[in-house]
């Protein structure tokens, strides 16, 4: 079962494009002078990465959220000369560190063929064996007359 409801998520994304509208629209007006429209789109997507990534434990989620960040803001942060190969190779050796330290059991199972079958196998030998426990009571009951 999903940590984030289907209406939180709608929320969210609903109240990020609202923003996003308003900063289109208000941008020129305000005079936010270095911060375009594409840095404020990234970082929702980056903010809602990470949200996810923390609430789900997902190593891969957090660390490149907070990589896409640290290329937006580059400038701001100092790190131009590190940006964007480094950084994104970084949190891609910590992501499959972090995730073979921290092995979590997936959250869905793949099916195979062989799978169907065994249930199928299963099932089946239910079935047989209340057909068989039904005629081993009909013939008790012939015994008995």
């Amino acid at each position: 079962m999903n940590k984030f409801g289907s209406n939180t998520k709608k929320i969210f994304w609903g109240l990020a494009f609202i923003f996003a509208a308003a900063f289109v629209i208000l941008s020129p007006m305000m005079g936010f002078a270095g911060v375009g429209f594409w840095d404020i789109f990234w970082t929702i997507v980056s903010v809602s990465m990470l949200i996810t990534g923390i609430a789900y434990f997902s190593p891969f989620k957090i660390l490149f959220s907070l990589a896409i960040l640290g290329i937006v803001y580059a400038e701001q942060l100092g790190i131009g000369a590190i940006t964007p190969w480094p950084i994104l190779v970084a949190a891609l050796l910590l992501s499959i560190g972090l995730s073979i330290l921290f092995k979590r059991s997936p959250v869905f199972k793949i099916y195979t063929h062989n799978d169907f079958y065994k249930y199928a196998k299963y099932q089946h030998q239910d079935q047989y064996a209340k057909h068989n426990q039904q005629d081993l009571e009909i013939k008790v009951d012939e015994k008995d007359d």
